[in-house]
């Protein structure tokens, strides 16, 4: 058993400055393009990005597919992976016991919920597609953890020998077959019966 010391947290600590996207060059922009904003101040901007990635962050954890975003940009979705073999610490257990505690993940059997996202699989490919990144923010990353608890099992199994956007493909024709099958319109003809 290794011993688990707590941190110092007044300890001087070394911060990188962050560049938002969100800024007054951005909404003079959209104000330059639409007739619509030009009385539109930057609070108001502000929060109606916000409302709109909370929709999305809401859809791609209900949803077992996730979302295709606007303008063939690539599709953000939620994925179970088996456990990763570097041992996570939980941080604040080891704390509190003073010895290093790992994640065992019980509720979940083991899985682990990992966002993915994907530009591969897009019908019309777009210039310097994979420089693309997505990172998550934190209010998706917040409520897909008590969510993804209880519901683990309804999320696509991501395999680590395969393509993600092959198994995107897979999971949504296996999707639109049940759907099919549960309106009746994959019901056999039969020319028996009248």
């Amino acid at each position: 058993m290794k011993l688990c010391k707590a941190p110092d947290v007044k300890a001087p600590r070394y911060r990188t400055s962050q560049k938002t996207l969100i800024n007054n060059e951005l909404l003079n922009k959209v104000k330059e393009k639409t007739n619509l904003a030009h009385d539109l101040d930057y609070r108001s901007f502000e929060k109606i990005i916000k409302a709109f990635n909370k929709k999305i962050a809401d859809e791609v954890i209900h949803n077992r597919n996730g979302v295709e975003l606007m303008n063939g940009l690539g599709r953000i979705f939620v994925g179970t992976c088996k456990s990763p073999k570097k041992k996570n610490i939980d941080i604040p257990q080891s704390i509190k016991i003073g010895v290093i505690v790992h994640h065992k993940n019980w509720e979940t059997d083991g899985h682990l919920a990992k966002i993915f996202y994907s530009n591969s699989s897009n019908k019309y490919k777009f210039k310097h597609n994979q420089v693309w990144k997505y990172s998550p923010g934190r209010i998706l990353k917040r409520e897909l953890s008590p969510y993804y608890k209880d519901n683990w099992e309804k999320y696509i199994k991501v395999e680590s020998d395969k393509q993600i956007n092959q198994q995107i493909k897979q999971n949504i024709r296996i999707d639109k077959i049940k759907k099919r099958i549960e309106h009746g319109l994959n019901i056999e003809y039969n020319e028996f019966e009248m």
